[in-house]
């Protein structure tokens, strides 16, 4: 049986691993669309996705029915840390930027 930092250590490579493949699908001419979105809308862009996850989970939660099934409420968990990753990424490069100023 796993302790629960290893199962965290997992997890944390998982999000390293959804981010990877979904910065790849979701990239045009380098730049994802989350990267684009946040340079174009700032904490907005993440308030709207995170939003949205955490409203998937909120009708999950009250109903235990998901209509899409190609996405697990795990992944729909993943998908909102990795969110919120990407926003505190995006915030630290926004610093170094200002910083190399």
């Amino acid at each position: 049986m796993k302790t629960k930092p290893e199962i965290f250590a997992d997890i944390l490579g998982k999000m390293f691993e959804t981010y990877k493949k979904k910065n790849h699908d979701y990239s045009v001419n380098g730049k994802s669309s989350f990267e684009k979105g946040f340079e174009n809308f700032g904490l907005t862009s993440l308030a709207i996705r995170l939003g949205d996850k955490v409203d998937r989970l909120t009708a999950f939660a009250k109903t235990g029915d998901l209509q899409v099934t190609d996405e697990g409420i795990e992944e729909t968990i993943l998908d909102t840390a990795v969110y919120a990753v990407l926003g505190l990424v995006e915030i630290e490069y926004q610093k170094q930027s200002v910083k190399e100023s």
